[in-house]
């Protein structure tokens, strides 16, 4: 688009500035056919010049690099050039064209794409021209269906403006053709089509179109001859069912009648298909009729025709659906008929079974009688095991929150179900798992407790390894085994929070500083501790007896995971870890790179270690 408006904006240049000639601008010879198309739009020139124009340049369109098509380019753009320059003369000189051919030429095109290529935007914009010229010449019918054409196009390139617009004058044409039925079908479109745009002042103009259309519609209606009457099956009321004991005698003449007026009916309804059948053949020579015309291209005959048509219909409708609805009534009648004939045959029949019935049925009123005292006493008696029952499941509900309060203080919440769901369905015993292993060890510990009692080692305990062990489920991991100066914990094991080792290594980092800070301010005596971490693959799972069992994790790694925790003294260090561990850690943590390599009891090849505290 923004080329089309430079080619636009170059042309009235140099037209304003020489006002004579365009000699100096060869546009139009480098341009394809479709942009030339779309200058001739941008420049307003008239439909009936630039189709002379096209109509030749379409014949070599196949052939656009050819020395002939660059000659008539050529041409064209003189022609262009003389007909800005002096429009009026330019007309004048182009009336004597033979204009017929060209427009049948350029019509046959136009099929002819429209069939292989779609509906284009040019053809629109000519369609809904000839619908403007057709509408200046009071040609309304020619006008309606140029312009029925183009809104098809509109809405297929979804430019529901101009298709709100353009269907809205098709309405106003028909009602000036008294084609009142025809407007009333495309305006309730159009209103529906605006509140998607929400145009609200639209819409209420619609409304009153409607509404002055549909009294016109009345007015017109009222002159016109009176339609059709289907003659309608009369109300038939269904006779009282007869309760003598001799019924053959009272119900044979209502049974009769009823015959009677079901033959009439079915007379009736013979006269209503032998109408609809006339009134479809009345469509059938109307089409006929609408088909001869569109080929004449008479299209004042082709409004009146698509307005009979519709009508037509619209009295075949309401014909079918009158002739329903008798036959509905027929086929009503003689179910009804029918259902009579059967039920005089068993009303003696049905009346000697009501009173076997009745009897049958105060019999079986007096056993359940019975039946309801001796269930009586039953429901008491289980109302009472039932309150029972209920006391008893409050009483282990209660228990068993005990059990497990009591679990979860000896072990860790996960550790804790992992016991719990062992016997459930489906529960694995034992599974290989990829661990960080930390053990942790109160130096001096054995020096330190020699002159204490025992409520102080307890007290001493609780107030050290108590913090420490906190830090551990903190950050996702459990106690498996407490020591009496230490205690082993594990992190991925029996569930992973997906980064074990860092985990790891943030409890054991925070927990030396927790101890120094407390030792420094008092909180408890000087103590110092050992950490060591190993990560690699264990076996976990419950071990023991059905009456005794303990969550382990075992394997090769808790053993080096010791013997680093061992190290410390030989060291003295606070923290050591494995090669394993930090590789697990992120890299922006900056750790170091460097590792000893020591032997341990239990691995021929030697561990690299880190060294921290």
């Amino acid at each position: 688009m923004t080329t089309n408006k430079n080619i636009y904006i170059l042309y009235l240049l140099l037209f304003f500035v020489t006002n004579l000639s365009f000699t100096t601008a060869t546009t139009l010879e480098t341009m394809p056919l479709d942009s030339i198309k779309q200058v001739f739009r941008e420049l307003k020139i008239p439909y009936e010049i630039q189709e002379d124009w096209v109509a030749e340049l379409e014949e070599l369109e196949d052939s656009q690099n050819s020395r002939q098509f660059r000659q008539l380019l050529a041409k064209v753009d003189r022609q262009l050039k003389a007909y800005l320059v002096d429009k009026n003369s330019y007309t004048k000189e182009k009336s004597t064209k033979n204009k017929f051919k060209s427009r049948f030429n350029k019509f046959e095109k136009g099929v002819a794409k429209a069939v292989n290529q779609g509906v284009s935007s040019a053809e629109t914009a000519i369609l809904l021209e000839k619908g403007r010229v057709a509408e200046s010449k009071q040609n309304y019918a020619e006008a309606i269906h140029h312009y029925q054409k183009a809104v098809k196009n509109l809405a297929a390139q979804k430019k529901w403006e101009k298709w709100v617009e353009y269907q809205e004058n098709i309405a106003d044409l028909m009602a000036r053709l008294q084609d009142y039925d025809g407007a009333l079908e495309i305006l309730p479109l159009v209103k529906e089509k605006m509140r998607d745009l929400r145009d609200g002042s639209g819409m209420q103009k619609i409304d009153k179109k409607i509404k002055n259309l549909q009294k016109k519609l009345d007015i017109t209606v009222s002159k016109e001859a009176p339609p059709i009457i289907l003659p309608k099956p009369p109300a038939t009321p269904v006779p009282p069912v007869v309760t003598t004991t001799k019924p053959t005698v009272t119900a044979t003449p209502r049974v009769s009648e009823m015959a009677a007026q079901i033959k009439r009916q079915e007379e009736q309804f013979a006269q209503q298909q032998a109408t609809i059948a006339a009134r479809k053949q009345e469509m059938a020579d109307a089409a006929q009729k609408l088909e001869e015309a569109e080929r004449n291209k008479d299209y004042k005959k082709i409004a009146a025709l698509n307005r009979k048509v519709r009508n037509l219909e619209k009295k075949r409708k309401e014909d079918e659906a009158a002739a329903s609805t008798a036959e509905k009534a027929l086929i009503e009648q003689k179910l009804i008929l029918a259902e009579k004939e059967k039920e005089l045959n068993k009303q003696e029949t049905a009346n000697l079974r009501l009173y076997g019935g009745m009897a049958a049925l105060g019999s079986l009123f007096f056993l359940t009688f019975l039946m309801y005292r001796s269930k009586k006493k039953d429901h008491k008696k289980l109302a009472v095991a039932y309150d029972e029952l209920a006391e008893a499941q409050e009483e282990l509900k209660v228990a068993e929150q005990k059990i497990k309060g009591l679990l979860d203080q000896q072990v860790s919440g996960a550790v804790a179900a992992e016991l719990l769901a062992e016997n459930s369905p489906g529960a694995k015993k034992h599974e290989r798992r990829f661990v960080c292993v930390m053990f942790l060890d109160i130096r001096d510990f054995t020096p330190f407790v020699e002159s204490k009692t025992p409520e102080e080692i307890i007290e001493y305990q609780n107030n050290v390894l108590g913090f420490m062990m906190e830090k551990v489920i903190e950050h996702k991991g459990i106690v498996n085994t407490v020591l009496g100066d230490g205690f082993m914990a594990t992190f991925g094991a029996p569930i992973s929070a997906g980064n074990d080792c860092l985990q790891a290594y943030k409890a054991a980092v925070e927990i030396m500083q927790m101890v120094r800070e407390k030792s420094r301010t008092g909180q408890i005596p000087p103590t110092k501790i050992g950490i060591g971490m190993h990560a690699g693959n264990v076996v976990a799972g419950n071990v023991g007896t059905k009456t005794r069992k303990q969550y382990l994790v075992t394997g090769n790694t808790v053993i080096i995971a010791s013997r680093l925790e061992q190290l410390n003294k030989q060291y003295g260090s606070s923290l050591i870890i494995s090669k394993e561990v930090v590789e697990q850690l992120p890299t922006a943590m900056n750790l170091p790179k460097v590792f000893d390599k020591v032997k341990v009891k239990g691995r021929s090849k030697p561990v690299e270690i880190a060294k921290y505290g």
